[in-house]
């Protein structure tokens, strides 16, 4: 895939999370291909939200200069920052951690 349409499927993925996004909810991009989501308030199951996007994102599609649709999945590591964490560190690794479980498995999600 072309850099220009790997950048299209980037924002198309993005600006499908936003929607999903409350107000004082945030997107950041951790790496190339990575990201970071920031809830500010999780009122439900995490494993539902994640359910939830993964199926949203599922639905996009970029479209080629031939006309060729690309409909691609992505995978998700999510965690809670805990009351025993010593910083922010310590919950990132563990969403790290989650996100290779995940990236291994190939289009789902995990939760630690």
């Amino acid at each position: 895939m072309s850099a220009m349409r790997l950048d299209e499927v980037i924002k198309t993925i993005v600006s499908t999370v936003r929607d999903q996004l409350l107000k004082d909810d945030y997107i950041i991009r951790w790496g190339g291909d990575e990201f970071v989501i920031v809830y500010s308030d999780v009122k439900k199951n995490i494993g539902s939200i994640l359910s939830d996007l993964n199926k949203k994102v599922s639905e996009c599609q970029v479209v080629t200069e031939n006309g060729q649709k690309i409909h691609f999945t992505i995978s998700i590591g999510a965690s809670c920052f805990m009351e025993s964490d010593q910083n922010l560190s310590d919950a990132i690794k563990r969403v790290n951690d989650a996100l290779y479980l995940a990236k291994r498995d190939k289009n789902t999600h995990y939760v630690m």
